[in-house]
């Protein structure tokens, strides 16, 4: 565990990955080329984190991480030249300690470790 841990791909080919220890999102062009960072510091505070793990997209181009330690679901949106966090403290319950996040039809889905339950959190 700590290096790259998941990995999404938007329409325009662009490749967002989670790193686990560095807690951030690297995202690439789909030729590979660095692009940006979104987040960067561990901590609990607004836009930090502490181990994202799981990452998705929606279609109007959120990003959406599980920031695992933090039990927490963090939404960033593309802005010019940074990337802004959309919800102050993460949106999820404490026990959800969502570890990983997909994208189907149209939703977010998480992975609640301790009840090994699928859950889909109130999207803000």
């Amino acid at each position: 565990m700590g290096g790259p841990i998941d990995v999404a791909v938007d329409a325009a080919g662009k490749v967002y990955v989670t790193e686990e220890w560095n807690s951030r999102v690297q995202v690439y062009d789909k030729t590979g080329a660095y692009l940006t960072t979104i987040a960067g510091n561990w901590g609990s505070s607004s836009g930090d984190m502490r181990n994202p793990s799981g990452i998705a997209l929606d279609t109007k181009g959120n990003v959406y991480v599980s920031d695992k330690y933090n039990a927490r679901i963090q939404k960033f949106t593309p802005g010019v030249p940074y990337w802004a966090q959309q919800n102050l403290d993460g949106f999820g319950k404490q026990e959800n300690n969502v570890w990983s996040l997909a994208s189907f039809q149209g939703r977010i889905i998480f992975w609640n470790l301790e009840s090994r339950q699928p859950g889909r959190p109130d999207l803000p």
